[in-house]
């Protein structure tokens, strides 16, 4: 008996083929993951698993949920589907929720579509799903909004909103990308309890090898459009047999080569000591406001020229914060920050413009970074006006071909838009705009934890012989452990605002000193043989 069946199923978008001959039934109690790179397939198949492609795609084979194909449904027969045998859960839950909505009527909605309840007992039933997947009424308000709640917390929602039904089969398109490892673990392990406990199917999407081989009974491999291997989970990441499978287990088990570039004989080109950050509480009335949130306290470190440095931490760690006061975008209360052995605060306009030539961001979403009318050539060259003296548009244009190739793009890629790239091309392209100035200091913030695995690996590669070749140092903000032990030379471990673990990479994350270390470690997703 399966819940979901692709039978010889064919997406075309137009001409292009997202998915050509793939055939994947999904049992009652099964989970499914589905790999591949962008590209592949996998959300198109997810998608035409819930009969949510676009109008004007093209689906041909047959795609069957409980045994009825979406092909012959009506409208108003797949809204029956939807929500009552199956339901999806979404990679970023934050646009999937809408944001002018309480997070308890949002899920009581839910209830009363899939069920057809009343208001008071869809309300009723809203409380008891928020309970069941860890938001308990009683500490978190069904009142509050999705903006009010962390990352996880609205994956929690995101979850609760999706078995609202009482759904056969879930979806799971990337549900832990954006999520800190022990949050990411705490979500991955909900799933598979409600999963297990409902007997239901589950089709785990997703570019983490590792957290796929850490609950899938099966895995299913997409290379462009086409499936090239499946198999129990087991033998498909320890006897792989396509050449495409090896590929990416090797890519992500991949180390950059780095050549030393780290400078100790010249001062440091950020110097942070003593810095603290406090924010107000959260107000609670009209003259009365919470404790206040101590965000950093007493943080202190040096990066030398040349020098990668890692931060990792949980959501709400304190991470963001003091990136914040790092790029002078938040006052710290106490503390001081040096780059390049000058005050970052308190300077005249002339003084803090050249020095913010020194230091450039990359950010996660480079796509939501960009203005998406703009050609590429204006993007890159936005930070051009830290320059003393404007240059010619002739000057300007060189600069920008010549980022741009460093970065292994190409000069034509300056006339093309942001949507017309990939997304590892679009962090090339962030990574051009942060380098046309020519930094000492580059600050990363998850700038590889939306990519998969084979782009994953090529941004590392670009980033290691960039710092090579130039001697960049890098402040890399990352939830990932296994990015910072490929990229960072020392890394810091922050918890509540404080560091409470630091040294060289390899010795924090091979024998960790403090529990909360350990944790961090312990919640990460390792790939067989790794």
């Amino acid at each position: 008996m399966t819940i979901l069946s692709f039978q010889n199923a064919g997406i075309h978008y137009g001409d292009r083929v997202a998915l050509s001959g793939f055939n994947l039934d999904i049992a009652p109690g099964q989970i499914v993951g589905l790999i591949g790179e962008s590209g592949s397939g996998k959300s198109s198949a997810a998608l035409a698993a819930m009969g949510l492609l676009p109008d004007g795609v093209v689906l041909s084979g047959r795609v069957l949920l409980n045994g009825q194909d979406w092909a012959t449904l009506t409208p108003a027969q797949g809204d029956r589907l939807r929500g009552r045998v199956a339901g999806m859960i979404f990679q970023e839950p934050l646009t999937a929720l809408n944001p002018i909505l309480s997070i308890g009527a949002q899920v009581a909605e839910a209830v009363r579509t899939a069920r057809g309840l009343g208001r008071r007992a869809a309300w009723d039933g809203a409380l008891g799903l928020l309970d069941r997947v860890g938001l308990d009424p009683a500490q978190f308000s069904p009142h509050r909004f999705p903006h009010q709640l962390s990352g996880g917390q609205r994956q929690r929602v995101g979850i609760a909103i999706a078995i609202a039904g009482g759904p056969k089969l879930l979806i799971a398109d990337e549900p832990t990308t954006a999520l800190d490892v022990t949050t990411q673990a705490q979500v991955m392990d909900l799933i598979v309890r409600l999963v297990r406990e409902e007997g239901m199917g589950l089709l785990l999407v997703s570019h983490d090898l590792g957290l796929v081989g850490q609950v899938a009974d099966h895995i299913a491999v997409l290379k462009d459009g086409q499936l090239v291997e499946q198999g129990p989970a087991e033998a498909v990441l320890t006897r792989p047999a396509a050449p495409y499978t090896r590929s990416l287990l090797e890519r992500a088990r991949h180390q950059p080569l780095r050549s030393p570039a780290i400078d100790r004989a010249r001062p440091p080109i950020l110097s942070v000591s003593g810095l603290s950050r406090v924010y107000p509480g959260t107000r609670q009335g009209l003259f009365r406001r919470g404790e206040p949130v101590r965000a950093v306290a007493d943080v202190s470190f040096d990066i030398a020229p040349g020098e990668t440095l890692g931060v990792v931490g949980e959501s709400g760690s304190g991470k963001s914060s003091l990136l914040r006061c790092v790029l002078g975008l938040d006052l710290p209360q106490a503390g001081q920050i040096l780059l390049d052995g000058q005050p970052l605060h308190g300077r005249t306009a002339p003084e803090q413009r050249a020095l913010r030539r020194q230091m450039q961001a990359v950010f996660q979403d480079p796509a939501g970074s960009f203005n998406p009318r703009q050609r590429v050539e204006t993007i890159v060259a936005e930070p051009l006006h830290l320059l003393d003296k404007p240059l010619t548009a002739a000057d300007r244009r060189q600069r920008v071909e010549k980022v741009l190739e460093r970065v292994g793009l190409s000069a034509a890629d300056a006339t093309r838009y942001p949507h017309q790239f990939s997304g590892g091309q679009r962090q090339r392209i962030a990574l051009a705009r942060a380098l046309i100035v020519e930094p000492r200091l580059v600050v990363l913030d998850e700038a590889v934890s939306a990519l998969d695995v084979s782009i994953r690996a090529d941004i590392l590669d670009l980033l290691a012989r960039l710092s090579a070749e130039l001697g960049l140092a890098y402040l890399f903000v990352s939830h990932d452990l296994s990015v910072m032990r490929a990229i960072t030379d020392r890394v810091l471990v922050i918890r509540q605002g404080r560091i409470v673990e630091q040294g060289p990479t390899a010795k924090v994350l091979s024998a960790p000193v403090h529990p909360y270390t350990a944790q961090l470690l312990a919640a990460t997703p390792q790939l067989p043989g790794a």
